[in-house]
């Protein structure tokens, strides 16, 4: 490689390498797809390298996936602050307005980071390494007169003596390293957040750790007694085999999936379970790592999330006046079945529509109602709540209503992300010589 160059941007090192600046280059999955669709690039003026091809994963791909953009928690911020955003970012759609801007499809339950913790191994980046590369000559330049003394030495001492001292002292040594390393894994093994254990290729668990207990509700010498396969809910069980077989025949090397686990203290517990096969140079299965995650506060965020959407949603359809919502563009983003009922059109002719030029286009004296006139969705620039009666609604078989309204902006903070509008006809009865409308 002759010069390594950061562009400062994906989009420009796809203009780099076209201008020719640049011979290859390095850019996020989804940059070549999404610079198409904008019709900055053709995809057939690049050629991608080392070519990946995943079922299911529609983008060009030249590396292993790995997940992305998690939020984590400091120390000094409450639980119930945490739950509030965790609860909020579930609850986002691909239609809000943040998730437009961020190009994503929403947040889920964090996956598995322990690919990204492995490449960060095998490059040597931090945490896992810090300085630049060691070679000899860099040791010989920093430790010459150590090497001077122990050349020295060894002239002077006999040969075997020489050579059985340095053995044995050698020895004592790796025994040393190697007694404060298991020492070390022991301690890491034990403390590591997630369940975690060891088993045969059959599944037969041969070492677990004490958060794995602390799930199962098993003492650490209880699991040991068992096979990982009795963790895990009946449910579960054909897709776990279906798997396990994958694994054993070599056709996957690990998998991963949100199941329950049976609990001796608290019945069923949602866990994040991934199993990883580790085989020997001949590509013979050796021994099976397993990781527990529980994730039961997330499922009950979710579920909880689930049934107050749910009521949300049975409020709205089972209100008698008609209701509309609209984005902060004043397109619609949510109508009832009174309001569909209503208007006469079906809900899937008004969402991602404009709302004034489908029903609200004309005043009751034909002249035609500008959208910078418009009251209703005037609401979205000046934040200020509008009623109003006697406007002329219009329905899609062409035919006018008299309505009468309020328009209420949805604030977001400070910033303004749409409207609510809750109409109903207005309905005129002759009760005397002026008459009165309801």
């Amino acid at each position: 490689m002759d010069l390594l160059l950061f562009s400062g941007t994906h989009d420009q090192v796809v203009k780099d390498v076209l201008a020719g600046r640049a011979d290859a280059g390095i850019v996020r999955t989804d940059t070549l797809e999404r610079m198409a669709e904008e019709n900055r690039l053709d995809l057939g003026t690049i050629r991608v390298l080392n070519q990946r091809n995943l079922a299911n994963f529609p983008l060009h791909l030249s590396s292993e996936l790995v997940p992305e953009w998690p939020i984590s928690k400091l120390d000094h911020v409450s639980d119930q602050l945490a739950g509030e955003v965790v609860l909020a970012l579930l609850q986002m759609k691909e239609t809000n307005p943040a998730a437009i801007d961020a190009r994503i499809s929403g947040w889920t339950i964090p996956q598995n980071y322990q690919r990204v913790h492995e490449i960060l191994k095998t490059v040597g980046l931090p945490p896992y390494g810090f300085g630049d590369e060691i070679t000899l000559l860099t040791i010989l330049q920093r430790y010459w007169y150590g090497f001077v003394i122990i050349v020295a030495v060894l002239i002077i001492q006999s040969g075997l003596i020489a050579r059985v001292v340095g053995l044995n002292r050698s020895l004592h040594r790796q025994r040393q390293s190697k007694d404060e390393s298991d020492e070390q894994f022991r301690s890491l093994f034990q403390q590591v957040a997630v369940g975690f254990l060891f088993a045969t290729p059959t599944g037969a668990i041969k070492k677990a750790n004490r958060r794995l207990s602390e799930i199962s509700g098993y003492s650490e010498v209880e699991l040991r007694q068992i096979n990982l396969t009795d963790l895990l809910c009946a449910e579960s069980m054909p897709l776990v085999t279906a798997h396990f077989e994958s694994m054993r025949r070599g056709d996957i090397s690990q998998f991963m999936m949100q199941t329950r686990v049976n609990s001796l203290l608290d019945g069923e517990i949602w866990v994040q379970f991934t199993l990883r096969a580790v085989r020997g140079e001949k590509f013979n299965l050796k021994y099976l790592v397993g990781t527990f995650d529980d994730i039961t506060d997330l499922k009950l965020l979710e579920h909880q999330f689930k049934i107050e959407l749910r009521e949300k949603s049975l409020i709205l359809d089972t209100a008698g006046d008609s209701i509309l919502g609209l984005d902060k563009g004043g397109k619609y983003r949510y109508i009832n079945p009174a309001a569909v009922n209503l208007l006469g059109y079906d809900e899937d002719e008004l969402i991602g529509r404009d709302s004034h030029t489908l029903w609200h286009r004309s005043h009751p004296d034909a002249s035609l109602a500008a959208v910078s006139e418009c009251p209703i969705t005037a609401v979205l620039s000046s934040g200020i709540v509008h009623r109003g009666a006697g406007d002329l609604f219009w329905r899609k078989d062409g035919s006018s209503i008299a309505i009468e309204y309020i328009s209420t902006p949805i604030f977001d903070g400070e910033q303004i992300t749409g409207a609510v509008v809750v109409f109903r006809e207005r309905i005129i009865s002759v009760g005397g010589p002026q008459g009165l409308d309801h």
